[in-house]
């Protein structure tokens, strides 16, 4: 039978149980108990049979299942959804054209993929008092009219294309229950402009905020490990504020592609790696500092970067000029003053120094 509804023989929480298994530990009491009898405790508190498909002759438009609600067949602009519902089922009120808000009961715990998907008046997603922890691919994608969305704090994953495609989306607010964003998440909100990103947040996955072209500045939070493959591609208007994580490992191919605002970045010292591709077209980007000189750059990294004018690196010139020559021919590159000093050479043409003279003598650039 699968996920179905259950109440905790132990502490009367509400829960979703694998009714395949023959036992359970409960999530808020910790307490094991007989799947069969949680079931059953749950169908008997809300009256519900496993062959009842209604809850209630109060709401015929629903079809609900032993706490599923499988279907919708009204057409209400505004629908609440019944209090005992724990899971809203795949593609339940997806294409519900005159659907503009929805009012979720506390009870809710998990909305299946592409639930609400292409509601195309759609206006708010406030689930902010529900219970859910899940919600799945596609779930609220396509809803072109989608203003707001407040996911809540019980929420642990988010599904790939969440709410890809929703034009008009102005404001989320996401729970710091989040560790990742799943691929296209945001894909194509064109109309988000800001959003705080949960400090728990790890990964920012392929393509998640890719086409969002009114994102300004973003904020990325301070335990960032990955930055994936297109991730902020085509975000014309896109500043880091402040910049880069020191926690950063990893930034995927073309991940900030076509980011016209950038102007500087910072590459911190845990970067491993830099995808292909990973700023082409970024023609504001005047300058860029290394941590790493170990961290490997994929190809045509700075591509079409035409005003990139300035790098720092702190490494020997040798490195300084291989990183040049393979990735940007023809710029003007400085290295940290120290490492100069240290290897006594001159900033500008990496000839050797006579420590008691203040100008090269190769090219009487003055140090």
């Amino acid at each position: 039978m699968g996920i179905v509804a259950a109440k905790c023989t132990q502490c009367g929480a509400i829960l979703e149980v694998d009714s395949d298994k023959d036992a359970w530990v409960c999530d808020f009491c910790s307490m094991p108990f007989v799947t069969e009898k949680a079931v059953a405790n749950y169908n008997i508190t809300n009256n519900i049979a496993a062959s009842v498909v209604n809850i209630s002759p109060a709401y015929p438009a629903f079809e609900i299942r032993a706490g599923v609600l499988e279907a919708y067949h009204g057409a209400e602009v505004d629908v609440a959804i019944p209090e005992g519902v724990i899971i809203i089922e795949k593609s339940a009120f997806e294409g519900a054209y005159g659907l503009t808000s929805v009012a979720f009961p506390e009870s809710l715990i998990r909305i299946e993929d592409e639930a609400f998907a292409n509601c195309p008046r759609l206006a708010r997603a406030d689930l902010s008092n529900a219970a859910i922890k899940h919600i799945g691919i596609g779930s609220f994608s396509g809803c072109e009219s989608l203003e707001y969305a407040h996911l809540p704090q019980s929420l642990s994953y988010l599904g790939a294309g969440a709410f890809e495609n929703c034009a008009s989306l102005k404001q989320v607010i996401l729970p710091n229950s989040l560790s990742i964003l799943a691929a296209n998440c945001f894909a194509y909100c064109s109309s988000l402009a800001a959003i705080d990103l949960p400090s728990s947040l790890l990964s920012v996955s392929k393509g998640c905020f890719c086409g969002c072209h009114s994102l300004e500045e973003l904020a990325l939070p301070g335990f960032l490990v990955s930055i994936g493959e297109s991730a902020f591609k085509n975000c014309t208007n896109l500043k880091l504020a402040p910049g880069l994580p020191s926690s950063l490992a990893e930034i995927g191919d073309a991940a900030f592609c076509n980011c016209i605002a950038l102007k500087a970045i910072n590459f911190p010292r845990n970067l491993t790696a830099v995808g292909s591709y990973a700023f082409l077209n970024c023609s504001s980007l005047v300058s860029i500092a290394i941590g790493n000189p170990r961290t490997n750059f994929g190809r045509g990294v700075f591509e079409e970067a035409a005003n990139l004018s300035s790098v720092t690196i702190n490494a020997p010139y040798h490195m300084l000029a291989a990183f040049v020559d393979e990735h940007l021919p023809g710029t003007e590159v400085y290295e940290k003053q120290h490492s100069w000093k240290q290897k006594r050479r001159c900033r500008y043409c990496g000839s050797r120094l006579n420590l008691l003279r203040t100008k090269c003598t190769a090219c009487s650039r003055r140090q």
